[in-house]
């Protein structure tokens, strides 16, 4: 039940990560020359947009994973009812078999 739950754990880790790198990596740009105008709202522009990439990806699988995770349990929860009960009839089965 849990398979693509370790898929969704990495995406959650990576994503603002990546984000982090291309802010900072757009930050060096807009830094590296402080003359340029251009190269400054080129390197700002990378930074807020991989900033905004990163949230983007990460936002949507947190949810997902909330999401998965609770029908998970659920669905956990509901079979270990349903295996309660079929334990429990095939100990009433074998010991009213045993009184015969």
């Amino acid at each position: 039940m849990n398979a693509g739950m370790s898929v969704l754990d990495v995406i959650i880790t990576i994503s603002p990560l990546l984000g982090l790198l291309g802010t900072a990596s757009g930050l060096v740009i807009a830094f590296s020359d402080l003359e340029d105008n251009e190269r400054i709202r080129a390197g700002i522009a990378t930074a807020l947009s991989t900033t905004i990439v990163g949230i983007a990806i990460t936002v949507p699988a947190v949810i997902a994973q909330g999401v998965f995770s609770r029908k998970i349990e659920l669905f956990s929860a509901r079979l270990e009812v349903l295996l309660g009960r079929v334990v429990s009839a095939c100990h009433q089965h074998v010991f009213f078999r045993d009184k015969s």
